[in-house]
């Protein structure tokens, strides 16, 4: 997918120029200033993060702490990055990455080559510590801290097989503990492979994520369901992005599961290649949604952070 990508993107016709790259503020419609709706979700904001001396691109998973303050993101380079969201008017008004740190090895060592380093999603457990799971070299590494060699966590029975690019994009913790796991090779049948980690053993169901489209990542809410961030991309149109809710309840061994579309973007409205999603409860119930893209550390994309608003009344998942 991301070689098919970065094919196409290098030719300006698709619209991104060095100066929009500096624009910091994005509307939700670029057509319609006042539009802030699209399907079940509210607008909160969406910065444009220029690459700068310290590179920050390729951002592929992402953690937002609770309170909306604090984050951790996490690029395919194999660095993770720490960065300071700031606020006006309940709206995002900036977000500041530090220098970031490269990923270490299960030597301690920083991971080096591409195969090694091709890192896609990230998960912050209950106890506090880390998974990372990366694909052409498919793994899981749990991370105690990210300056100290993480362990390897179990593989999903019948992940190595897959082709190198097309591993594990997706992975979450569930409110009781369990892992979630999507990878993003599909099927004939365009069913994707997924595996549910319950009482220290992988268990095998299916992913059908909408027509065309493919599980980019995934993020848990507080009652068991899930929030799935799918993509699809096309030469002449550009991305088409969708969020959807998965009912928590159909995740059992066995089951093909699908989720129920909460928004989808897509021209003219915001969109890129939005590879992570985080999601934080506030308190009157509202589910935050955040958004980041993976601009592929290409001239022709952007690294963006979108907010979104998921009402309390919004209709259930099924």
């Amino acid at each position: 997918m991301k070689k098919f990508i970065l094919m196409f993107l290098v030719f300006a016709f698709l619209g991104v120029s060095a100066s929009a790259q500096q624009q910091m503020q994005l509307q939700l419609d670029r057509t319609d200033p006042a539009r802030t709706r699209v399907g079940a979700l509210e607008f909160r904001g969406a910065v444009v993060v220029p690459p700068g001396p310290d590179k920050v691109g390729g951002l592929s998973g992402l953690w937002v702490a609770p309170g909306g303050r604090e984050l951790v993101a996490l690029s395919d380079s194999g660095r993770v990055y720490k960065g300071t969201l700031t606020w006006a008017n309940n709206r995002l008004a900036g977000v500041r990455f530090d220098r970031g740190q490269k990923l270490v090895d299960e030597n301690g060592q920083p991971v080096t080559g591409r195969a090694r380093f091709d890192a896609e999603a990230l998960v912050h457990r209950k106890d506090g510590s880390w998974l990372v799971a990366f694909e052409r070299d498919h793994r899981i590494e749990q991370y105690k801290d990210f300056s100290i060699a993480p362990v390897p966590f179990v593989l999903p029975p019948g992940l190595s097989p897959l082709p190198r690019n097309q591993g594990l994009e997706a992975l979450t913790e569930l409110p009781d503990g369990r892992l979630f796991a999507i990878a993003e090779a599909a099927g004939s049948d365009g069913m994707h492979s997924a595996w549910l980690w319950q009482s220290g053993n992988w268990l095998k169901l299916n992913y059908q994520p909408a027509a065309g489209l493919r599980p980019s990542d995934m993020a848990s809410l507080p009652n068991g369901d899930v929030l799935v961030l799918e993509r699809w991309f096309n030469v002449f149109y550009g991305f088409r992005i969708r969020i959807a809710r998965l009912d928590g309840r159909d995740l059992r061994e066995g089951s093909s599961v699908a989720a129920q579309t909460l928004a989808e973007l897509e021209s003219p409205m915001i969109t890129e290649n939005f590879e992570a999603i985080s999601t934080e409860t506030l308190q009157d119930g509202t589910v935050r949604i955040y958004l980041s893209s993976d601009n592929n550390f290409n001239a022709a994309q952007q690294t963006i952070l979108a907010v979104f608003d998921l009402s309390p009344d919004s209709p259930p998942s099924r």
